[in-house]
C-alpha cells in the first residue's frame, strides 16, 4: 500500500484531519463523517485485499465510526428528509461533553501531538502524552469544573 504514493498520503493526511476534527467537539459530527468515509475506504481494501488481521481492526473503528454517526442521528436527518418540525426529535445533551472545556482540552492534544510531532518522538510516547493530558482533563472537569455546572432545583 506505501508504493500507491499519492493516495497512501491521501489517505494519512485525512486521518489527521478527521480526527482533529473529532477532537474538537465543535466540528466533531464533521469528523465522523469524514472518518467515517476514511475507514469504510480502508475496511473495504484490507477486505479485498486479505490482509490478515487488519480487516478485524478497521471493521471495528468502522463499527466505532458507525456508531458516532448513529448517535448524532438527528442531526444528520436533513439529508435524507426535509426539516419539518414535528419530524425532528429532540436530542439528549451530554453535559459533560457540551463544556467548552473538551475544546481546549482537543485544542492542547493537537499542539502536543504537532509538536512532537515536529521534534520527531515516537508514536507511543505521544500517545501516552496526549492520553496523560485527556485523563489530566478528565479529572480537572470531575473534580473542579462539575461544581459550575450543577443545577439547582428552585421550586
Amino acid at each position: 500500500m506505501s508504493t500507491s504514493g499519492l493516495y497512501w498520503q491521501f489517505m494519512g493526511f485525512s486521518q489527521v484531519v478527521g480526527g482533529a476534527l473529532l477532537m474538537t467537539q465543535r466540528f466533531a459530527k464533521l469528523g465522523a463523517v469524514v472518518f467515517f468515509a476514511l475507514i469504510l475506504n480502508i475496511f473495504v481494501i484490507t477486505v479485498a485485499f486479505s490482509f490478515k488481521g487488519t480487516p478485524i481492526v478497521t471493521g471495528l473503528m468502522l463499527l466505532a465510526t458507525t456508531f458516532l454517526m448513529l448517535w448524532d442521528l438527528n442531526s444528520f436527518q436533513f439529508v435524507v428528509r426535509s426539516p419539518v418540525r414535528e419530524h425532528l426529535h429532540e436530542s439528549q445533551r451530554l453535559r459533560i461533553a457540551d463544556h467548552p472545556f473538551w475544546i481546549g482540552v482537543g485544542t492542547l492534544m493537537l499542539i502536543t501531538i504537532g509538536a512532537m510531532t515536529f521534534m520527531k518522538i515516537n508514536i507511543v510516547t505521544q500517545m501516552v502524552g496526549v492520553f496523560i493530558e485527556g485523563l489530566v482533563g478528565f479529572f480537572i472537569y470531575i473534580f473542579i469544573l462539575r461544581n459550575s455546572l450543577r443545577v439547582v432545583n428552585i421550586r
